[in-house]
């Protein structure tokens, strides 16, 4: 601590003063000089205090210019981010938004006005429902309430990102994508919703475009696969009875049978393609009550077993490309294998793929069977639907099976 030069030199001056005394007598003028002494010791005592005073003055100006100092750099810099704000709201692409609690505007940037063609006095008066389509509305809506139930649960609110369509001044519409958070300040009051609307109406467009072209290209692969199914099929077996008929090689009986055969190849892709509902369960089903009644009259015994209730729902090609296989297998064992007896199976088990089997008790397929055009179409066709053709010998007989591995159908309750 710093002495008191005031306080220094009145304890000298009183040392001086008693030192004085001892060596004169107590004469009047000696009296005369301690009364001096003592006034200005008092002299001396009052310029302290009022320097301790000043002193004191001086400490609070210190502090008070310190502190006008802080306020006025505070202040500068607050000054400096609302420019900033002013700028980046005035000039963003983006329209920048807060919101109160009640859903209404608390601030709107000018963009808005390029977006929607409101200005932003207009949109600061409007309802969520002058606003939003009613898709959008609902959402928002409903998003809107979750946040007010976070935030009185005292929950963290997180960020809402939506794409919604607003309405425009001039009738049209435009997507939009909105983010919106809730800042909270330090003490846990709650500010506003801070929000940034985006125009996505470029995306969406492309979007749609592309959406287009998916399901142009979808269609011609559709027209493309039926004619692909119509010639494997109907259109083969109706070349096939026309040729043997100009050769003569066809009696009245056998015309009357391959034509039946066209027409049930033709029902049984109009049917699986024409039904998105049909199951494979129902489709087999459809198909053996057509062909059973030419199967019957060669003369052979056709056993059915087929255990399919467990099976998870298809899509309508692949539905189609099972049962191609499986009047594939049926029409070799029946025309070429010179078989008694056949047995068609097809089953699925929750823990294991579905299968469909042909087998006959005819002459056979060599160990590695020749492909022709019908073996050649089963494997494509297993291809395409992510399954396996096996071709085993039997004795006697052969064995066609196809496997495909499938998910589990979900449980209904």
């Amino acid at each position: 601590m710093t002495p008191d030069p005031t306080g220094i030199e009145a304890a000298e001056l009183r040392r001086q003063a008693e030192q004085r005394l001892h060596r004169q007598p107590p004469d009047s003028a000696a009296a005369q000089s301690v009364g001096d002494l003592e006034r200005r010791v008092r002299e001396l005592q009052i310029r302290q205090r009022e320097l301790e005073i000043q002193n004191e003055q001086l400490r609070e100006l210190r502090a008070h210019l310190v502190d006008s100092t802080e306020r006025k750099q505070m202040e500068a810099r607050l000054r400096i981010s609302e420019e900033r704000y002013r700028l980046l709201a005035q000039t963003a692409i983006d329209v920048i938004w807060t919101m109160n609690l009640e859903g209404k505007f608390t601030f709107v940037s000018p963009s808005v006005k390029q977006l929607r063609g409101f200005t932003p006095e207009e949109v600061m008066q409007q309802t969520f429902e002058d606003m939003f389509t009613p898709v959008s509305l609902a959402l928002v809506q409903a998003q809107f309430s979750r946040f007010l139930g976070e935030l009185q649960a005292g929950l963290p609110t997180g960020t809402m990102r939506l794409e919604l369509e607003h309405k425009c001044k001039d009738g049209s519409t435009v997507w939009t994508d909105v983010i919106a958070c809730l800042p909270i300040s330090a003490d846990s009051t709650f500010l506003e919703i801070l929000g940034i609307t985006r125009d996505i109406s470029e995306r969406k467009q492309a979007e749609a475009v592309q959406r287009q072209r998916l399901a142009e290209r979808s269609r011609m692969q559709e027209r493309e696969q039926l004619l692909q199914d119509l010639h494997d099929g109907f259109a083969s077996q109706l070349a096939s009875a026309c040729l043997r008929n100009e050769y003569n090689m066809l009696t009245s009986a056998e015309m009357g049978g391959l034509l039946h055969e066209c027409l049930d190849d033709l029902h049984l892709v109009i049917e699986t393609l024409g039904h998105e509902d049909l199951s494979l369960n129902d489709a087999i089903a459809d198909y053996r009550y057509r062909c059973e009644r030419r199967l019957s009259g060669l003369g052979m015994q056709v056993d059915w077993e087929i255990e399919l209730s467990a099976c998870p729902p298809l899509e309508q090609r692949t539905v189609l490309n099972l049962l191609r296989i499986l009047q594939e297998g049926l029409n070799n064992a029946v025309k070429h294998s010179q078989a008694h007896q056949i047995r068609i199976a097809a089953w699925y088990h929750r823990d294991s793929a579905l299968r469909i089997a042909v087998r006959d008790d005819g002459i056979g397929l060599p160990a590695v069977p020749k492909m022709g055009r019908g073996l050649a179409n089963m494997q494509r066709r297993a291809r395409d639907i992510g399954g396996r053709l096996d071709f085993t010998p039997l004795e006697p007989g052969t064995s066609v099976s196809l496997t495909l591995p499938l998910s589990p159908a979900p449980n209904r309750t």
